[in-house]
């Protein structure tokens, strides 16, 4: 979960060693089976899939999620088959083929999983209707970091020296969230975007520590340009999984938080884009909602529905107080709920 740009795309530590999967054939033959495979199953997705959505979305929409779909396919087979190989190291007979055998099923479900991602990406195609997302960049249109606190978009300000406190029990424990809008700036585009720090723990235990680099343009749109996020385990930096930037191998911004919201109920939208890191889509369900959280219960708030084709069929329901920002998210059919629970301001 992230308040102001969720993290939701980014795939966890477990859900990593699945795709990058355990597999590989102790024989060529059975590889070049394998890639042989691997362009059948393409071509019928791209029939079956692309094709019946093909008067609802464009051809360059179809082919990023295609070209993706068979990027993803090849690395997670080139994983098998490293595995595969590590196993014919070991000796011991029984102990290589249940090695192998391993990796087989890893391969398996890294198959299925990206095939739904496939699927999910074309569905966004249809749902965004966008032919190429490449927003264009004019410093001149975004405002300083003064006159942003100045004139604040009210359901997501961005005000130095306010500091939201987060909590969620969840089945690790108690969950922590600090969210800061520090005075700090990173230039991206020639824009200068606020930086919000953002610190994940879990029973005390710092799990992620991130920068978020945030703006908001002259017609009061909030854009989010990238983020650094350094995960932890056992108290030391494990990855830094999930980090991106604006303009950095063909990474693209996207608008979090409208400036006109109820005009646009109903509206999917990209939030962030970074082929098979950052994909984020938006969209507003209801505005004039009630919700409570441990902090208050707050009327006027705007929900929006979260999701990512990289983790298809995950929702997170999210909502937005007036003059106070993100207060409370719930994931479709789940019952663990983040919630703010304090406000500091400056």
């Amino acid at each position: 979960m992230k308040p102001f740009a969720t993290k939701h795309g980014r795939v966890s530590q477990n859900e990593r060693g699945k795709m990058k999967s355990n597999h590989t054939t102790n024989k060529s033959k059975s590889s070049i089976r394998s890639l042989f495979g691997i362009s059948i199953l393409v071509s019928a997705l791209f029939a079956n899939v692309g094709l019946a959505y093909a008067g609802k979305t464009s051809r360059s929409c179809r082919t990023v999620a295609l070209k993706t779909y068979i990027a993803e396919s090849i690395e997670a087979q080139s994983d098998y088959n490293f595995e595969v190989a590590k196993a014919n190291t070991y000796p011991d007979a029984d102990e290589r083929k249940e090695l192998i055998a391993e990796a087989r099923a890893d391969l398996k479900e890294a198959r299925t999983e990206l095939w739904e991602r496939y699927k999910a990406r074309i569905e966004v195609c249809a749902s965004t209707m966008e032919d190429y997302y490449n927003p264009e960049i004019d410093p001149e249109d975004f405002l300083s970091p003064q006159e942003i606190a100045a004139n604040p978009n009210p359901f997501l300000p961005l005000i130095p020296g306010t500091v939201y406190t987060y909590e969620a029990d969840t089945e690790d424990g108690l969950e922590t969230i600090r969210v800061e809008v520090t005075e700090d700036t990173k230039e991206i585009l020639g824009v200068d975007c606020i930086v919000i720090r953002d610190t994940v723990s879990i029973e005390g235990e710092l799990v992620e520590d991130t920068k978020d680099w945030f703006t908001q343009d002259k017609d009061g749109n909030v854009w989010y340009f990238g983020e650094i996020s350094f995960n932890y385990e056992g108290g030391e930096i494990e990855d830094l999984e999930g980090s991106w930037e604006a303009d950095v191998e063909g990474a693209k911004p996207g608008i979090v938080m409208f400036a006109n919201p109820e005009a646009r109920v109903g509206t999917a939208y990209r939030q962030e884009y970074a082929v098979g890191e950052a994909e984020d889509i938006g969209e507003i369900l209801a505005t004039d909602v009630t919700t409570e959280t441990t902090y208050m219960t707050f009327d006027g708030c705007l929900q929006t529905a979260d999701y990512t084709p990289m983790e298809p069929g995950v929702i997170e329901h999210k909502f937005y107080a007036p003059g106070i920002g993100f207060v409370r998210e719930q994931k479709v059919g789940e019952d663990e709920i983040v919630q703010l629970v304090s406000i500091e301001t400056p």
